[in-house]
């Protein structure tokens, strides 16, 4: 019969992890930790995924909390922000994935979220206790309730034709108000697998991830950002602007304005925090039978802000609830990979050497933590194995 120790230890390992980030980034004890298992946002659901096993919940929340954090940055570029009294529509949420963070800032009450799946629309409002909007392939069918000062749209014109896209366009232009502003992502044409576009700076591939969707509506879409320019102004809005890569590293993001947009201060990358504890090793043993003694640890990893103008200032580890080590950083550098894959950022590795007591034992939660810019992250978390002498996770 199968040990099913391990499975059990990785899935309570799971939470412990999960607990640790929430935890350190400050998120209240009702924070919805939970994931829909029908949710094609979850890596592995909708198709294979690099994310080791058990660190995909944990993917899955930073990066919907980096959506957070990216949104915040550009409104504040632009003197706005996500406080009371503006008016929030969230398009294609999905099961949740940013709403979460959302409503750390926004109210329930002046939040509304839009979806096209159905099981998504009723987790949602069930969920998080707002109103959820049953969404349409053409946006021309909903009703809006209202003008929004902020819409929001994360990554739903990466996947639309050109018809659509445009007819989106349109459509929140008449759920935007006077001086509202809307956000969206796309994926650029420098993206290896864009195919040759129409000669217009779009392209587009019936096919996407999810599985329930139908790829002549919901596809890939890999678009210009000049192109994106045009048919919003060609769709009544005033101004653009945008940074490539800005979302994950991988999608474009575009401020748009109803009216003129003028800039509090420059819109630069957002100080996204990112970093891996890469490696371990151990060595030394207890000195006799009684368990007296000390056992050597060492790790290594990596730490980066994407702003390649703001180093991290700060790292440390915690294990479980007790910080373990502040952290040289080693080498912090700018790296600026070359068109036609844009992507800059600031980076710098670390090593550290600790000596264990040998009365620690256990499956225990190592914590890595980044700062610059103000902002304060968890960028990896991991379970350290101290009876197997192993890092999981």
């Amino acid at each position: 019969m199968a040990d099913a120790r391990p499975a059990a230890d990785g899935v309570a390992d799971e939470a412990l992890r999960i607990a640790a980030w929430r935890r350190l980034e400050g998120l209240p004890a009702g924070f919805e930790l939970g994931v829909h298992p029908a949710d094609e946002m979850l890596p592995g659901v909708a198709e294979p995924t690099s994310v080791p096993p058990g660190r995909e919940r944990l993917v899955y929340l930073r990066t919907g909390l980096e959506t957070l954090v990216v949104l915040e940055h550009a409104l504040a570029a632009f003197g706005r922000s996500l406080a009371a009294p503006a008016r929030v529509l969230e398009v294609a949420c999905g099961y949740g994935r940013v709403t979460r963070h959302l409503l750390q800032r926004v109210e329930a009450r002046r939040l509304v979220a839009c979806e096209i799946v159905p099981a998504a629309v009723a987790h949602v409002a069930t969920t998080f206790g707002i109103e959820c909007l049953h969404s349409e392939a053409d946006p021309a069918r909903i009703r809006w309730p209202g003008r929004f000062d902020l819409i929001v749209v994360s990554s739903l014109f990466s996947h639309l034709p050109r018809h659509r896209f445009e007819h989106w366009l349109a459509a929140l232009r008449g759920a935007l108000a006077d001086d509202g502003l809307a956000l969206l992502s796309t994926h650029g044409p420098w993206m290896p697998q864009a195919p040759p576009d129409d000669g217009r700076g779009f392209a587009f591939h019936p096919d996407s991830e999810s599985l329930t969707l139908d790829g002549a509506e919901y596809g890939t879409t890999f678009v210009a950002p000049g192109e994106v320019a045009r048919m919003a102004r060609a769709a009544g809005y005033a101004d653009v602007r945008w940074l490539e890569r800005e979302l994950w590293a991988l999608q474009d993001v575009f401020v748009i304005g109803a009216a003129p947009l003028r800039e509090a201060r420059p819109w630069r990358p957002a100080p996204v925090l990112d970093g891996g504890i890469a490696g371990s090793d151990f060595g030394g043993a207890p000195s006799d039978a009684a368990g007296a003694g000390t056992r050597q640890l060492w790790l290594h990893g990596w730490v980066e802000c994407r702003d390649p103008e703001q180093a991290v200032e700060r790292a440390t580890l915690q294990l479980d609830a007790t910080p373990a080590a502040r952290l040289a950083l080693i080498a912090p550098r700018r790296e600026q990979a070359p068109p036609p894959r844009p992507a800059s950022r600031f980076v710098a590795e670390w090593r550290v050497h600790e000596a264990l007591p040998a009365d620690l034992n256990g499956r225990r939660t190592l914590t890595l933590v980044a700062e610059a810019a103000g902002q304060r992250r968890v960028v990896d978390v991991r379970t350290l194995d101290l009876e197997r002498l192993r890092l999981e996770g």
